[in-house]
């Protein structure tokens, strides 16, 4: 098995889609418990993308083949629709406070 797949593995069960009912319909929510909330998963998706790249590498070293599975492919596309929902977030928030960095 290739080393992407077992990192994909790894990563499905950590990287649940989020309930956004609870950011008002996507506003941001400038809760305590969000913040730490969205900056968890930030980073989360930032090791996960660096686990990615990093078995990339190590498939292209190894002389995997492609491996790829659809299924858990499903998790890049999920991780993609996290940080576009984040970036929503943090775009709002500076729009109604443009001193938000």
């Amino acid at each position: 098995m290739c080393v992407v797949s077992m990192v994909m593995d790894h990563y499905e069960p950590r990287i649940q889609p989020l309930d956004w009912t609870g950011l008002g319909g996507g506003t941001w929510t400038n809760t305590p418990g969000m913040r730490e909330q969205i900056e968890e998963l930030k980073k989360l998706i930032a090791e996960f993308k660096e686990a990615v790249e990093a078995a990339k590498k190590i498939d292209v070293l190894t002389k995997q083949p492609d491996c790829e599975d659809p299924e858990k492919a499903k998790l890049l596309d999920r991780v993609a629709e996290l940080e576009r929902r984040l970036d929503q977030l943090e775009n709002s928030k500076r729009r109604r406070n443009p001193r938000f960095k």
